[in-house]
């Protein structure tokens, strides 16, 4: 055990999704290794509709953030601050008096940043020049900074001018002991979306690949993921009633969704999601030993080797995915090298263990 207090700042609570998977798994490694932890959960704009202001301040945010405000005096009893912002100018500000009074007080910050949204707030900065101060200030506060891939790391150490800050921690997931071998060799091979249901991920993308496939007794196609867009989950039932060659899930947890990953051979992400970073999706899909189909973005050729496990493509040239697709059913043997592959890199680079050691190891530093 660590004899050093640690306080954790992040989303701890809410809608399932990649970030919190992340952030409490980050909790029970920190739980089990520290003597002392504390967590203050910033997750508390349920009420407020995020997209709407697009992460911009308002009047009823700044009223919001007082209530972190009685927390502060966590800082004085801890050594240690490991601290997961949201990555919007709203998200920044909520949470940097705790760094500003760790700093004052001489304890050790960690930032631990999900998804490649900081590079657009560094982008926007060349125009806006109190952006720019902000972030400036904000990234010189950590003694370490964690990102989820070694391409999206290397990139801000370069734009931040401080190499022995950042450090790639890759996002581990649950790896299953026993996949099913046999779904190679059946005649129909299942493939997923599984993501959020955002036109960003790609998901009307993978509307026309099914419908473009509508044709091909061989494939049976599925969408598993949670989203509130009306239009998106009307397009689904319109697609999935005209033709058959499709099933959507909804949302899948548990034993529902282990199952449905276990059955499926490919996955297909056609995202065009500015903040991509390393979707946990993407990972867990690999850990059931599937091929993939994704774009080249952000940290996804990290884990994606073209020709090796999958297949980065354009995500709007549905020819182009259709056409990969009807590679992997016509040859099941590249497709079982591709799953080989997928698998091997999850249990080489992203399970659990190697995740905690390196975690771990920053807070022995002096």
């Amino acid at each position: 055990m660590i004899n050093k207090k640690i306080l954790l700042i992040g989303v701890l609570t809410g809608p399932k999704c990649g970030e919190l998977s992340a952030n409490l798994l980050t909790k029970e490694i920190l739980k089990s290794n520290f003597l002392h932890l504390n967590a203050i959960d910033i997750n508390f704009l349920d009420s407020i509709d995020q997209a709407s202001t697009n992460g911009q301040l308002s009047l009823k945010k700044i009223i919001k953030i007082s209530r972190l405000a009685p927390r502060l005096f966590f800082i004085f009893n801890t050594d240690i601050v490991y601290l997961v912002p949201g990555l919007s100018v709203f998200g920044i500000i909520k949470t940097l008096h705790f760094s500003i009074l760790a700093k004052i007080l001489r304890k050790k910050i960690v930032y631990h940043f999900h998804g490649s949204k900081i590079f657009l707030l560094l982008n926007d900065s060349r125009k806006n020049f109190a952006l720019k101060i902000l972030l400036h200030f904000f990234l010189s506060l950590p003694s370490k900074l964690f990102v989820c891939s070694s391409i999206l790391a290397k990139e801000l150490s370069a734009r931040m001018l401080r190499p022995n800050v950042v450090m790639s921690l890759p996002n581990p997931v649950n790896i299953p002991l026993i996949i099913n071998q046999t779904k190679f060799n059946e005649k129909v091979l299942n493939v997923i979306y599984f993501s959020n249901l955002m036109k960003t991920k790609g998901i009307y993308n993978y509307l026309r690949v099914v419908e473009n496939m509508n044709t091909n007794n061989n494939v049976r196609f599925h969408i598993a993921g949670g989203g509130n867009d009306i239009y998106i989950i009307r397009k689904i039932r319109e697609i999935e009633n005209k033709y058959g060659n499709l099933e959507f899930h909804g949302l899948l947890e548990g034993q529902a969704k282990n199952k449905l990953l276990n059955n499926c051979s490919i996955m297909v992400l056609p995202t065009m999601y500015a903040q991509e970073a390393l979707p946990i999706s993407i990972l867990e899909c690999m850990s059931y030993g599937m091929a993939i189909i994704s774009s080249k973005i952000g940290g996804i050729e990290e884990v994606v080797s073209h020709n090796k496990n999958g297949f980065l493509v354009d995500p709007k040239n549905i020819c182009q995915i259709t056409s990969f697709i009807d590679r992997l059913l016509n040859d099941r043997i590249i497709l079982e090298e591709f799953s080989k592959g997928s698998r091997n890199c999850i249990i080489e680079r992203h399970n659990i263990d190697e995740y905690a050691t390196k975690l771990l190891s920053i807070f022995y530093d002096n």
